[in-house]
Order: structure tokens, then sequence, then C-alpha cells
């Protein structure tokens, strides 16, 4: 049959080990504050290619499922990707919006799969900082919170540009993206050395493409315990 990305399988297998993954990852995300549970979440890792697209896709289309209202904002400006990945083809979108080209409703389009919403960047901006940082962008943000009951924002990774370090300042949490025995240490602890001279708020780190038959050896989340309790999921 069809081979499942990740943002797919969370939809087709809600009940394997990957969909109760990203229900553990909401159910951290909210506890992350108990008073004040986080309505923007930013995720974002230290280097490309670590999974931070898949697991913003995911954790959102989890939420979604959950019967919250959910947007999805692709905030990478330089490199975008919700669209390849979702396989969108929106005519106008985040940059379109922040220049006062288009209205909310003009750049929102549904994701049918799982019924969130997405606002989608369509190519890169040359001035992606500076849009970022703009009090247009703070507004945006404000007003998704209260229009939705999640906002999950899509960022570019920390170690390259300024950029998702401008962003997370609009957003109440951040989750940090490592890619299971890839990303080098020394760029993990860099980024989050930044994050944390710059006093931005996270919730968490989370890993991406664990072997779970290799990580049983270590005992991380599930790892010791996923052979006993794989007839809990249905993969």
């Amino acid at each position: 049959g069809k081979v499942l990305t990740p943002p797919d399988y969370v939809l087709a297998r809600p009940l394997s080990a990957y969909g109760e993954a990203m229900r553990g990852l909401r159910t951290a995300l909210l506890l992350s504050n108990v008073d004040a549970p986080p309505r923007a979440v930013i995720v974002s890792s230290s280097l490309p290619g670590e999974g931070k697209t898949t697991t913003a896709i995911a954790l959102a289309r989890s939420v979604a499922g959950s019967g919250k209202r959910v947007v999805l904002v692709d905030a990478d400006l330089r490199r975008p990707a919700l669209t390849r990945t979702l396989g969108i083809e929106p005519e106008a979108g985040l940059v379109e919006y922040l220049a006062g080209e288009a209205s909310l409703d003009e750049v929102l389009i549904g994701d049918e799969a799982s019924g969130l919403q997405v606002l989608p960047t369509l190519k890169g901006s040359a001035n992606a900082p500076d849009l970022q940082g703009s009090e247009s962008m703070r507004v945006l943000v404000e007003k998704l919170k209260t229009d939705f009951d999640l906002v999950v924002v899509d960022s570019p990774p920390l170690l390259l540009v300024s950029d998702a370090v401008v962003m997370a300042r609009t957003c109440d949490k951040m989750l940090f993206v490592v890619k299971w025995e890839e990303t080098p240490r020394q760029a993990a602890d860099e980024a989050v050395h930044r994050l944390r001279q710059l006093d931005v708020d996270v919730a968490g780190v989370a890993f991406s493409r664990i072997d779970l038959a290799r990580g049983s050896a270590y005992g991380g989340y599930g790892g010791g315990y996923y052979g006993k309790g794989a007839g809990y999921y249905v993969n």
C-alpha cells in the first residue's frame, strides 16, 4: 500500500505509537503552564532536516483531531515547506498578508484531512526578519490566538538565522526538535544556550525519527517498555 508520511500517519493510525506520542506531546505542552496553557507554540530546531516541519504538522493535526480549532502557520519565510509537504496550492500567504496585499480569509486554507487551518508561505522573502519582527506579525499572532484554540508556528532553524528567535517572542512557548542520534550535541547545546540568553520560554525537547527497536535498549520515553506494551498500539 501507500507509504504514509508521519503527518499522514497520525491521522490514518491515531492509535499507533506515533499517534500516542503526539498526544503525549500535546499534553506536555498544556501542562507546561497549568495556570495559563499556551495558545501559541513555535516549533524549531538547531539545524535544517531535524523534523521540525513534520512535527509541527503532526502536532497540529493531532490537536485538531481532538476537536480543537487549530491553525498551522508557516513562518519559515526563507525556505517555506508546508505547501510542499501538505500538497496545497494557495494563491496568497503570510508574506502577502503582512504586506497588506491579502486579507486573513484570503490566506487561510483548510487541511481537508484533519480540519485544521493552514496559513502558508508561498515563496521565500529577502526581508524575513523585518516581517517577522513587525508589529503586524505580533498583532496577527494575537488575533489567531483569539480565533483559534491553538496556534502552531513552523519556524526556521535557530543556528542559521535570527528569524526563529524573533518569532518566538510573539509566541507563548517553544518546542525544540532534535533528530535522534544525528543532531550534533554541540549544535543542540548552542541553540538551547542562545534561547536561554534571550529568555525564550522553551516548553521542552521533542526527539524525531527515533528507532524504537534500537531505542528500547536505552529506556528513554517509551523505550524500555515499548516491546512489552506494543499490544496497546495499532500500528
